[in-house]
């Protein structure tokens, strides 16, 4: 193992606890001697994470598309990972459109754990959510509403699922079954549609 796949590593376990001090790990890297294609993709991809971690922007690390396209396919944690800070990159540099595109296809994969999916289905249905998205969005958020745990997230999945019913002008809608987590939601006319209460 060499000097810098010990320090990555080290800057990876880091990153939940101390993402600055992973990322000043990171910069100490001259990113240029990482010959390795496995050894750049995993530079790349931590830098990349660590800036979402700390929501700093990512226009610098266009490098985030080597490492995603180098995971791709091979391994599906960090296939969603990039995938995810890749979609954040595009969003950084202006290109909404493709960061939905990039999220919906992660969407798309089979096999995905439950905290991965509910992962990118956030991140997608906020920025579909913000885009004005309607029926678009409805399927995204329905997902997102049936895979949160959280209490306090499932009541913003219901908002932003009530949100995407209301940008797609939906009546005579399916019953959904969400239960007393959105009492206040009912008093909308739009609430009694999405609700059927």
């Amino acid at each position: 193992m060499s000097q810098y796949d010990k320090e990555i590593d080290q800057a990876e376990k880091m990153m939940l606890s101390n993402p600055d001090s992973a990322l000043s790990m990171l910069d100490a890297i001259d990113a240029s001697e990482l010959k390795i294609d496995s050894l750049r993709a995993k530079y790349h991809f931590i830098k990349g994470y660590g800036h979402l971690k700390r929501n700093r922007s990512m226009i610098g690390d266009s490098l985030i598309v080597y490492a995603h396209d180098y995971y791709r396919g091979k391994d599906l944690v960090r296939d969603i990972r990039s995938g995810i800070v890749l979609a954040w990159y595009k969003f950084w540099v202006g290109d909404t459109p493709g960061a939905m595109t990039m999220l919906d296809s992660l969407a798309e994969l089979p096999d995905v754990p439950d905290s991965l999916m509910t992962q990118t289905l956030r991140i997608r249905v906020m920025l579909g959510a913000s885009e004005y998205q309607g029926q678009q969005l409805i399927p995204y958020a329905k997902k997102l509403h049936e895979l949160e745990t959280d209490s306090l997230r499932k009541i913003e999945a219901n908002y932003m699922l009530l949100t995407a019913y209301e940008y797609a002008g939906e009546n005579g809608l399916r019953p959904l079954s969400f239960g007393p987590t959105c009492r206040l939601c009912t008093q909308s006319q739009l609430g009694r549609q999405a609700f059927h209460v």
